[in-house]
């Protein structure tokens, strides 16, 4: 019952992040969901499963060592 309050507070000292599990909603879904049970929360405040696997195969992709594996344009 005290979940709201408390991630209202801790936005207050430090940046909230709400991640999810389900790529099939878009950070602007699941943002208004959030604002729905009485948080703040932006599209810019969601990362997805699909946005974190983008973030973790471009860094993969930038250390993989010329273009042996073809990975590079």
């Amino acid at each position: 019952p005290y979940a709201v309050g408390c991630l209202e507070q801790g936005r207050r000292v430090t940046p909230v992040v709400f991640a999810t599990n389900n790529a099939a909603r878009t950070p602007t879904e699941v943002a208004r969901q959030l604002r729905s049970l009485g948080l703040t929360a932006e599209p810019a405040d969601v990362v997805t499963s699909a946005q974190a696997l983008q973030v973790a195969v471009e860094a993969l992709i930038a250390f993989v060592p010329g273009d042996a594996n073809g990975l590079h344009a």
